[in-house]
């Protein structure tokens, strides 16, 4: 179970503090996404070339862009823990 806060909290937060919860969970979203794609791609050559996962340098940006994704998501959720303390 994830926590969550109240439902009559949610209401008194500030518009920038319910953004940066909506940008957190679209970006752990995409990096879940990513990874069941490359479970998929592992056993698919036609999602492997639609990705550019069937060359080293499409492979690497595919890794770095997912990478990217997942600190940014750990740095936002790192600042609403300490925002919502």
């Amino acid at each position: 179970m994830r926590p969550s806060l109240p439902e009559e909290l949610m209401g008194l937060l500030s518009t920038e503090t319910a953004a940066s919860i909506v940008r957190f969970y679209s970006l752990v979203s995409s990096v879940v996404l990513d990874i069941n794609l490359l479970q998929d791609a592992s056993r698919d050559s036609g999602l492997q070339e639609r990705y550019g996962l069937n060359t080293p340098a499409g492979n690497l940006a595919f890794h770095e862009e997912m990478l990217q994704l997942s600190r940014e998501a750990f740095d936002l959720g790192n600042e609403l823990i300490q925002e919502l303390a």
